[in-house]
């Protein structure tokens, strides 16, 4: 872990380890037989009779419920509880006698949700937690692998293959840091928050020399990037070709995408819809003939039942720690169950909302991305909320939830406050106030970045 933190790190060592890494090939380090093997079957099964997938589905039901039930120590106890067995499991409407997962019971029961037969190393990936204490979700290799390729897979509706080098707006990177050219990644990750008219030019001849042909990152980062251009140039340079807009992870707004069409006509855009448990994925279909902006999701990656305030799926891709009918709180407004168009995808989803979320802003007047202010909560244990109020230009209000008393809570508070002065400097101030819940909409969420200034 130490080696890849120094691999990201914008130092002479950092330089030198990417430089390296880059000289070999991106295919055989980052990709590997896992990406390949499922990146070929989900172009395989998107040709397959609506009744083909169904029935692959269906097999695929079977295989992870009799995996968590016989492997597990969780699924056991949990199935034997609600008198369900995966010997009832006969056709896909026997899925609703599977109890829901709740995000509660994975946080309270992760370790003992792992598959005790399963060999090899297991990776820990922490969720974002601010709406809710984040996450401890158990995977290995294969499954980092099977994701990704899931998304090139999406993205290559828009041109994007396996390798292609992107320009990335996400992630934190040092204040004295402008961009970080991940070669070995092909990624040229921009500071998102620092970017402004002064360091525009370099970002602009970094993106040049790159030759990078696709732009990814949070909807708000890029809209903000693309927003510096118009103000200072009125038009994106004509020398850098850029072939499509991967967008992610945020609530995304008409008014954002008309501007990065405006800037760039010739520019695809997909979006894409996920979440770190891995248990649904889609996105748009966004075919060469005509614009499909509604999220299709894969049914070789999972099992996903849309309901009005919230998705379950069941991942398919799940080596180390089966996640099945798990409830993702997000909104989402059906529209086919069955697939649309010319490829085997479904459900199809007209509108995904998430998180309700504001801009806000640095001390210095920079704006800050929601999907952002997630990076300070991922390892959170004691705390359960947290809903974040700019107040001020350096003035914020956190109002923390958690059953701990004050005391308790004193060091993960600290080291929240620090990390959140990262994103928005060191004069930024925050009063933290404390409560047993904080209160939710209609449908079990609530505004968790909010400007009011």
């Amino acid at each position: 872990m130490l080696i890849l933190k120094k691999i990201e790190e914008d130092s002479s060592v950092g330089r030198i380890l990417r430089n390296l890494l880059s000289l070999y090939p991106y295919k055989k380090w980052k990709l590997g037989k896992s990406f390949f093997q499922f990146y070929n079957l989900l172009f395989q099964n998107e040709k397959l009779s609506f009744e083909e997938m169904q029935s692959y589905q269906l097999n695929e039901m079977k295989r992870v419920v009799n995996q968590a039930y016989n492997n597990t120590v969780f699924y056991k106890e949990k199935y034997d509880e609600a008198g369900f067995h995966p010997s009832q499991l006969k056709s896909l409407s026997d899925v609703s006698l599977i109890p829901v997962l709740t995000r509660s019971e994975v946080k309270e029961n992760s370790s003992k949700m792992i598959d005790i037969n399963f060999k090899g190393k297991i990776y820990q990936s922490v969720t974002s937690g601010t709406t809710a204490k984040p996450l401890t979700v158990y995977r290995n290799k294969a499954t980092a692998q099977k994701e990704w390729a899931a998304i090139c897979y999406q993205w290559s509706r828009v041109g994007y293959q396996p390798g292609d080098g992107r320009i990335e707006f996400r992630g934190i990177l040092d204040k004295a840091t402008t961009f970080i050219h991940l070669k070995h990644e092909r990624v040229l990750r921009v500071n998102i928050v620092e970017m402004d008219e002064n360091n525009l030019d370099l970002i602009l001849a970094a993106i040049r020399t790159s030759n990078y042909k696709f732009i990814h990152g949070y909807p708000g980062s890029i809209y903000k990037f693309f927003n510096l251009v118009k103000r200072k140039y009125g038009q994106f340079p004509t020398d850098i070709k850029i072939k499509s807009f991967l967008l992610a992870s945020e609530n995304i707004f008409d008014w954002q995408i008309e501007l990065m069409r405006e800037m760039i006509p010739e520019a695809k855009v997909i979006c894409h819809y996920g979440q770190a448990e891995k248990v649904a994925l889609g996105a748009w279909n966004n075919p060469d003939s005509y614009r499909d902006e509604n999220y299709h999701f894969i049914p070789s990656y999972s099992f996903v039942e849309v309901r009005e305030n919230a998705v379950i799926g069941t991942s398919f891709i799940s080596d180390v720690m089966p996640l099945i009918r798990y409830e993702v709180n997000d909104s989402m407004k059906l529209k086919s169950a069955k697939p649309i168009a010319e490829k085997t995808l479904y459900p199809v989803v007209e509108q995904i909302r998430g998180r309700i979320e504001d801009i806000t802003y640095t001390t210095e007047g920079k704006s800050v991305p929601p999907a952002l202010v997630t990076f300070p909560f991922k390892k959170l244990k004691l705390i359960d909320s947290c809903k974040i109020t700019q107040v001020g230009k350096t003035k914020f209000e956190i109002l923390v939830q958690s059953s701990k008393e004050k005391e308790e809570l004193s060091i993960e508070i600290n080291e929240l406050e620090q990390k959140m002065k990262v994103i928005y400097g060191e004069s930024a101030t925050f009063n933290f106030l404390f409560t047993d819940k904080i209160p939710l909409t209609k449908n079990g969420k609530f505004k968790w970045v909010e400007y009011k200034v």
